[in-house]
C-alpha cells in the first residue's frame, strides 16, 4: 500500500483495477513512462494500395551495405533487416510511420525527384536516412 497525503492507497483497487497483484505496478510504471518519456502517436488506416508505395527495398545511407525491407502482410507494413523479427510500420499522418516497439521515432517518407527514402528522427538525435534502392 502507498501513502500519499495521509490517506492509504491501494494500487490494486484504485489505481488499477481488477488487478491486485505485482502486475499492478508494473501497469503503472509503464504507463508513467509512455506519458513521461514517450511521444504517443494515433494511428490512420491505410489500404494496401496506399501502403504499397512504401515497399521495397532500402539501405542505410551511411552503410549502404546494411539493408532493410518494407512489405506488406494482412495489409499492413512491416520493416524488416536481414532475418530479424519484422516490426510494423504504423502509419499516423500521410507518409508519417511510427512503431510500437520505438514509439518515439518517427519515420518520414520523402520524394525528391527520382530519390525516395524515409528519414527517422528521434527526439535529440541524429536524424538517419534510410534510401529506397531502385
Amino acid at each position: 500500500m502507498l501513502v500519499h497525503g495521509g490517506k492509504g492507497l491501494d494500487i490494486g483497487k484504485e489505481i488499477i483495477p481488477n488487478r491486485s497483484h505485482a502486475t499492478a505496478l508494473a501497469s503503472v510504471i509503464e504507463a508513467a513512462m509512455r506519458f513521461g518519456y514517450c511521444k504517443t502517436h494515433k494511428e490512420i488506416t491505410l489500404t494496401a494500395k496506399q501502403l504499397q508505395k512504401y515497399t521495397g527495398n532500402y539501405s542505410y545511407a551511411p552503410y549502404p551495405n546494411i539493408k532493410f525491407k518494407l512489405f506488406l502482410k494482412n495489409n499492413m507494413l512491416y520493416f524488416q533487416q536481414d532475418n530479424n523479427i519484422p516490426i510494423r510500420y504504423v502509419p499516423f499522418a500521410k507518409d508519417k510511420f511510427f512503431s510500437y516497439e520505438g514509439e518515439r521515432g518517427e519515420s518520414t517518407y520523402i520524394e525528391e525527384g527520382d530519390k525516395k527514402y524515409f528519414r527517422f528522427t528521434v527526439p535529440g538525435q541524429k536524424p538517419q536516412r534510410l534510401d529506397k534502392l531502385k
